[in-house]
């Protein structure tokens, strides 16, 4: 996964300097299993300053998600200001839109590069060595605020008119179907053509065990629209928007 490009956005950990250094003790810690789902987003570590304990959550699909508990350092950062979309207001906004679509980022926070200078920062303990992020990780202080940052830029010229974002959480919202279509298309071509952070389309069918994925902001409309039209979605398949 490419993710989006330093020249775009990154993350950048405004440390207090008066702040003395701070490293937490390996916690015990033991799992029959040890998946590495963050491989792709995790390097070795070798003179850290920061060091943090990791954390293993397992999520509502059974799987395990990789956080880092990072209370000491996130203390000594600043506040990012940025300010997040009132979720009430977001709501009243929906109001008279008869078509809403939902849709939800992949590991949004891991496409955002971690400013390389910063990387050690986040350096955390494990039994197999020191490793640190790559990329932006969940449990950043401020970590919401560039994702707003990234998603207010991507989909300025929607927000207000057809959409409405809050951090990776995205809403396209039109009064009538085929309103919809467009409004769906657009945002699919912002993602996808001007920003590396829209995969596409994903169909999975169970019965097959078949998957394909498009990133191609026209086709996917078109297999929204193809779906809408038919006024049937087969059960024994889904449709995935990935952002």
């Amino acid at each position: 996964m490419s993710g989006i490009g330093e020249e775009v956005i990154e993350h950048e950990l405004n440390v207090d300097p008066e702040v003395s250094l701070g490293k937490q003790k390996k916690r015990n810690f033991s799992i029959e299993k040890y998946e590495a789902i963050a491989a792709r987003f995790i390097k070795e570590a070798h003179y850290p300053e920061w060091l943090s304990n990791e954390v293993l959550v397992k999520k509502s699909n059974g799987k395990w998600r990789m956080c880092v508990d990072f209370t000491n350092f996130n203390k000594c950062c600043s506040k990012d200001s940025f300010p997040l979309p009132r979720i009430d207001l977001i709501v009243d906004a929906m109001v008279g839109h008869k078509m809403l679509s939902f849709m939800d980022s992949y590991s949004g926070y891991n496409q955002i590069k971690m400013k390389k200078t910063d990387q050690e920062k986040t350096t955390f303990i494990t039994d197999w060595g020191l490793y640190c992020y790559k990329v932006m990780p969940f449990s950043l202080k401020n970590a919401g605020a560039t994702y707003q940052r990234l998603v207010n830029k991507m989909f300025k010229n929607q927000i207000r008119r057809s959409m409405e974002v809050y951090v990776d959480d995205l809403l396209v919202k039109s009064r009538e179907l085929d309103q919809h279509i467009k409004d769906l298309r657009e945002a699919f071509q912002s993602a996808i053509g001007k920003f590396p952070l829209f995969y596409g389309v994903r169909e999975r069918n169970r019965s097959k065990s078949r998957e394909t994925q498009s990133n191609n902001g026209d086709e996917v409309a078109h297999k929204l629209e193809r779906s809408t039209k038919t006024g049937r979605q087969d059960c024994s398949s889904e449709q995935v928007c990935i952002l």
